[in-house]
């Protein structure tokens, strides 16, 4: 049997992941930030192969991964005298919405921020419990994600990914941005 062949398979694909990432790295800030941030990047790092690929389920249920453990990072890690990294569990087993509250609170979040990251995690949620939400999806009738044929979408296409992609890009900026702010 033979393996499936996973790599670049479309060049506007590349171009998109390529101009994603550029735009991550040259964050003011984003080496600094990366000492507190690296699990979140790598997962993002995985977030643009799915999306490479055609698996835009799989690059919108990352994105959600992404920012929330960007969220978590930023708010549970510390760097004391720039030599080690100090950890706060108080939050190891907390919810989204504590964890979130306590973003807000401490300036990490705000509003518009918020906006963002319920968009990205809503489709996210398609993808982290799939069969409830396609009934939810069905039961309700979701006008916003119906199209012009009447029929209800409930799979993201390449469109939706990008946009997660790139909102998932705008949230992580503003998080290095903030927590290079906090280092320095």
């Amino acid at each position: 049997m033979e393996s499936p062949w996973i790599g670049p398979r479309n060049i506007e694909h590349s171009r998109d992941i390529i101009e994603l990432w550029e735009r991550l790295i040259s964050t003011e800030g984003y080496s600094d930030a990366y000492a507190i941030l690296n699990e979140a990047i790598n997962v993002f790092r995985e977030t643009l192969n799915c999306y490479q690929n055609g698996a835009y389920l799989a690059t919108c249920l990352l994105c959600r991964t992404v920012i929330e453990s960007a969220v978590y990072l930023a708010l549970t890690r510390n760097i004391e005298g720039k030599k080690r990294i100090e950890v706060n569990l108080n939050y190891i087993n907390a919810k989204w919405g504590r964890i979130e509250k306590e973003a807000r609170r401490k300036g990490l979040l705000g509003s518009k921020e918020i906006t963002i990251i319920n968009k990205i995690r809503e489709l996210g949620n398609i993808g982290a419990h799939y069969a409830q939400k396609v009934d939810e999806i069905l039961i309700k009738n979701i006008s916003e994600r119906e199209n012009r044929k009447g029929v209800i979408k409930i799979w993201p296409d390449r469109e939706d990914a990008l946009k997660k992609l790139k909102n998932t890009v705008l949230i992580l900026q503003i998080i290095i941005r903030k927590v290079h702010k906090k280092l320095t």
